[in-house]
């Protein structure tokens, strides 16, 4: 065993020593070879919006840095701190310019590096002054689009993207008995950008939970309303370092505040707040954004355009949680996501030394097997032949009765072989399949796809190896059918071609769609239901302290009769004087308007209170009643005034006097209406256009028109938007329902529903009803 080991060891000896020498003589042929060639020295400059210490420049600077070789003689980086969070007035910006046109007046720059928001607006403004025409690399930018960098030239970079959703839904479901939402920044620029970006994903909750806002507060504000915090409330942070004051709050004194006052879980998207009291989140990383920006860096310095170089407008993002935080909240491990980055973790003496253990044993492991194998391979050997002839039977069985087509072909998609569900499901011999292409089988329009689908098996960057499609059989019937599709390889391992499994999921398809339109419909209901609930609660809840109101105003009123001689008398003896900070001869004008209109408001509450939760109530089945159509216009008008508000200023009513009664469920009526109204609101370019409401009596008919002067309906639109499902507004939040529930509640009572319209200037819809006879 000696011998043996000084025999390698001398063999290896021997190897390094030749391939050093080997290399020796390469570099020796090189330098003679070669002509001396003088390297340019390259100069970096890295502007930071803000200060040394502010935690996302820090990391940005940090893995920026870090890409370099410490001392490069070839390499000369500047970094620049434009503090602006400190200091973000004119006059300061003004002489940060002309401090940087000072100190670089002699220096040229090969690429300039911008982190945040502020340095690529300075950046844009005095480039022609500072660095005309160098090529720039941006990160850290919030709510990037190409009109930031609007007119520039030479320039791509990294944007700063973060999904607050994402965020907000993992940490829902860890902590799944939140019955608040508490969305807590600052009033600065960065704290105005996530605010916004909060607010359009805020519908998705605000309905199942209570959105609480702590915006632009002074630090004693912040600190009492997070003490004051309900039970099962969930923080989602974000800019925190501006109070309304002025003062700049440092990251230790903001961990401070959430760790003395807020027990609440707070959770972020930006990734420089998981320190600073936060459990953690889907976040930014900005070491990951400086190398990657450094990357970008080296590839202009090689002499790569800048301009081929494109901008990365997803930036990655990774869970990041502090353990000591999952430990205070009772978070385990296991409940995060995949590749989740853990931060002041304890390790213990394996969590230190795991690399040690499990080489130990993975050689014990190695050892074993070597023996195991060793003693296993005899045995196997003996019915490896044996067990090859009954599996290949067995393949030849099981390809010949599986329910599936098994289709095989080489590279050049050449028929090898077929089996019998295939040839029976698309009525083809093997004498026309085998040695043809199987592109002759596709059809035309799903030939590329077929093509680039095989191209990308053989160069294995395909993410999915299942396909689905619409295929023809020998006579033209047409097939749904999935293939799932594997390698073929040779004896040597090689790719040989490929086997597909060919399922017919003609019958999966249609079932799938029927019940995909059947489950919408019941979620559809599930939310009216949900909905009906929760109105009915909240108009009992208004309903109390809109009756206070109602009550104690003219309680008030008679106070201040009783109070004015009094007054009266002091403003003859000592002149005018100030009450509720307004001069008392003005209030003892107002005061009664003011009472007056208050009461109004009350009424006007009450009013739509009402109509609220007879809308909402529980809907008795088959309920026909007399009803008056113009009263379920004006309910209608009750339920949507805010709604109708936001989208026109002329809403005209044209309803006929005395117009004849008609029988029916007076919700339904309403539910039809609603949805005729809000669509023709919702048709408006601007609030200048107007939605017209006509009550017609025509013989033993009534009929509602609803005209608006909006965009109308195209051509190719107007008939199919009956169609359940069917929708131009699913960005808006459109269900495609709204028409195709209305239409057939219409039907129910013998009516009859149509649109004329005319595109780019309106449309009317007309719904008519027959006359109770």
């Amino acid at each position: 065993m000696k011998i043996l080991y000084n025999i390698k060891k001398n063999q290896l000896i021997n190897s390094l020593g030749i391939n050093i020498i080997s290399i020796i003589i390469v570099l020796i042929l090189l330098l003679k070879i070669c002509p001396a060639v003088e390297l340019e020295k390259k100069t970096i400059l890295l502007i930071n919006s803000y200060h040394l210490g502010y935690r996302w420049t820090d990391d940005v600077t940090e893995g920026f840095l870090s890409s370099f070789t410490p001392n490069d003689p070839f390499i000369d980086i500047r970094v620049e701190y434009m503090d602006l969070k400190n200091f973000d007035f004119p006059e300061y910006i003004a002489l940060q310019k002309q401090l940087l046109k000072y100190k670089y007046k002699n220096i040229k720059f090969d690429v300039v590096i911008i982190n945040a928001n502020i340095a690529l607006e300075f950046t844009k403004k005095y480039r022609d002054e500072l660095i005309p025409e160098v090529p720039i690399v941006f990160c850290g930018i919030n709510q990037f689009s190409d009109s930031l960098i609007a007119g520039m030239q030479n320039i791509t970079g990294l944007a700063e993207d973060y999904d607050i959703k994402k965020t907000l839904d993992l940490a829902l479901s860890l902590h799944p008995n939140t019955k608040t939402i508490a969305v807590v920044c600052d009033s600065s620029s960065t704290g105005t950008s996530n605010y916004l970006e909060f607010k359009k994903i805020e519908p998705d909750y605000s309905s199942d939970y209570k959105i609480i806002e702590l915006v632009y507060w002074t630090e004693s504000e912040l600190i009492s309303a997070l003490k004051n915090l309900p039970e099962n409330t969930l923080v989602m942070r974000f800019a925190v370092w501006h109070t309304r004051d002025g003062v700049f709050l440092s990251e230790k004194r903001i961990k401070e505040i959430w760790d003395a006052y807020c027990s609440a879980p707070t959770y972020t998207s930006l990734g420089y707040l998981v320190h600073s009291g936060v459990i953690g989140g889907l976040l930014n990383i900005g070491q990951v954004h400086g190398k990657l920006v450094a990357e970008m860096c080296f590839k202009i310095l090689n002499g790569v355009n800048v301009n081929l170089i494109p901008i990365v407008r997803n930036s990655p993002t990774r869970p990041i949680f502090d353990y000591r935080m999952m430990k205070r909240y009772g978070i385990n491990e296991s409940m995060l996501p995949p590749e989740t980055i853990i931060i002041n973790r304890s390790f213990t003496f394996y969590e230190k030394y795991k690399n040690v253990v499990w080489s130990g044993i993975l050689i014990i492991l190695v050892l074993i097997g070597f023996v195991l194998v060793l003693s296993i391979n005899i045995i196997m050997r003996k019915k490896a032949q044996q067990t090859l002839i009954e599996k290949e039977k067995q393949y030849r069985t099981l390809v010949e009765t599986i329910p599936h087509g098994i289709l095989e072909i080489d590279k050049n998609a050449k028929i090898t072989f077929v089996n019998t569900v295939l040839r029976k499901n698309f009525h083809y011999s093997d004498f026309e399949l085998l040695g043809n292409s199987l592109y002759d089988f596709i059809p035309l329009e799903q030939r590329d796809i077929l093509r680039i689908t095989l191209n990308n098996l053989l160069k294995e960057r395909v993410s999915s190896s299942q396909y689905i499609g619409k295929y023809y059989t020998k006579e033209g019937a047409s097939l749904f059918v999935q293939l799932d599709w594997a390698y073929k390889r040779n004896a040597q391992g090689n790719v040989s071609g490929f086997i597909s499994i060919i399922s017919d999921i003609t019958k999966r398809i249609k079932a799938e769609k029927e019940a995909q339109i059947k489950q919408e419909q019941l979620i559809q209901a599930d939310k009216m239901a949900a909905l009906g609930t929760l109105v009915s609660g909240v108009a009992h809840e208004i309903n109390n302290p809109n009756n206070f109101i109602m009550l104690n105003i003219p309680i008030l009123r008679k106070i201040w009769v009783s109070v004015l001689p009094i007054l009266d008398e002091y403003y003859d003896n000592n002149g005018d004087f100030q009450v509720a900070r307004l001069p008392y001869k003005q209030m003892r004008e107002e005061y009664f308007d003011i009472c007056s209109n208050i009461l109004d408001g009350a009424g006007r509450i009450k009013v739509i209170v009402k109509d609220l939760k007879e809308y909402s109530g529980k809907e008795v089945e088959n309920i026909t009643e007399e009803i008056d159509l113009n009263k379920v216009v004006l309910s209608c008008i009750n339920l949507l005034g805010n709604n109708i508000k936001n989208y026109t200023n002329h809403l005209k009513l044209e309803l006929s006097h005395e117009l004849p009664l008609i029988v029916g469920n007076f919700r339904h009526f309403e539910q039809i209406l609603i949805n005729l109204i809000q669509n023709a609101c919702q048709s408006l370019a601007d609030k200048d256009k107007a939605v017209v409401i006509k009550s017609i009596h025509n013989n033993d008919i009534v009929e509602l028109h609803i005209i608006d002067n909006g965009i109308g309906i195209t051509k190719d639109n107007l008939h199919r938007i009956f169609d359940p499902f069917y929708t131009t507004k699913r960005d808006k939040g459109g269900t495609g329902l709204g028409l195709s529930v209305s239409n057939n509640l219409v039907q129910k009572y013998n009516g009859n529903l149509k649109f004329l319209s005319v595109e780019n200037k309106g449309t009317t819809a007309i719904v008519s009803f027959p006359v109770k006879k």
